[in-house]
């Protein structure tokens, strides 16, 4: 198991093997999802959905363990679109776990801190939540020291892109775009839903940066369209002061940095092994080498 602290050339990809692989080919899990995301099925694996484990921003498509119950705007257990009157559908002190990868960077900050609200309310005393996010802070300290192993693995993510969108142009490669990208972006569904950064020349990035992270962040998101940013890309500078300093808000007693395939939150499996089917949480390597953990306890 890859170390919270590997580089990207130190961290292997994936590799599941050929039966895990045609496990996981869209006609299988196509499938499956048709079968096992029935709701009669999806209440069975939950326990009516009583498992006491919620799965922010995971669909039944995305074969995310079957005791989870699945939140996010479709194809979930819960579907609906995250808002600033967002409830979620759990009673007070109900829930024990609460789980979210790489979702809430789509959020916004005053959509962001009433789910931390709403997540704190449903948690029992004692519960967690663990979020794993983009972390700006390691993307800028990329940026700034010239780490090509991570410059050129996001490079070659936007190169991808273009052989999708050969009009965006061939100034997407610039290395600063691994900064700006990541931190906002909207979505072309017309391709398969490709992520496609804003951009901004390298001066006015570099001028923005140095006002601050939470300045840049505003302005990165004022570069999208108002159709753009209904695409549901992202739109939010995640650090770990900023979601410690958020969740402190909204009720948690006490907020910490996690790292990958390791939890103090009670109940909560990490790893693929066979309950990988069940419960436990396959959380990626290949994404650790910018990723933020962290978990919060009610």
């Amino acid at each position: 198991m890859a170390s919270a602290d590997m580089t990207v050339g130190e961290i292997a990809p994936d590799n599941p093997g050929w039966l895990r692989s045609l496990l996981r080919s869209p006609a299988i899990r196509g499938l499956k999802y048709r079968i096992l995301g029935k709701r009669f099925f999806r209440r069975l694996f939950t326990g009516n959905f009583t498992s006491g484990m919620i799965a922010l921003g995971e669909r039944n498509t995305y074969a995310f363990p079957m005791c989870w119950i699945t939140v996010d705007w479709a194809d979930a257990d819960f579907s609906f679109w995250l808002s600033k009157d967002t409830v979620l559908p759990f009673a007070d002190n109900s829930q024990s776990i609460v789980y979210s990868a790489h979702m809430m960077e789509h959020v916004e900050d005053d959509v962001l801190q009433r789910l931390f609200r709403e997540i704190c309310r449903v948690l029992k005393s004692g519960g967690g939540v663990r979020i794993e996010v983009p972390d700006a802070d390691k993307l800028v300290a990329a940026w700034r020291n010239k780490d090509r192993a991570v410059l050129d693995y996001f490079r070659d993510g936007r190169k991808s892109m273009l052989g999708r969108f050969p009009d965006l142009g061939e100034k997407y490669l610039d290395d600063h775009l691994t900064v700006l990208g990541e931190i906002s972006n909207y979505i072309d569904y017309s391709k398969g839903a490709v992520h496609i950064p804003v951009y901004a020349d390298q001066e006015t990035f570099e001028r923005e940066l140095n006002r601050g992270m939470e300045s840049f962040n505003l302005w990165a998101q004022s570069l999208k369209t108002p159709d753009q940013k209904k695409t549901g890309g992202h739109a939010n500078a995640m650090t770990f002061d900023k979601l410690a300093t958020m969740l402190r808000a909204a009720g948690f007693s006490r907020v910490q940095l996690a790292a990958y395939g390791k939890t103090n939150i009670p109940g909560l499996r990490l790893g693929r092994g066979w309950r990988r089917i069940f419960d436990s949480v396959p959380e990626t390597a290949s994404r650790t080498f910018y990723s933020l953990y962290i978990e919060a306890f009610r």
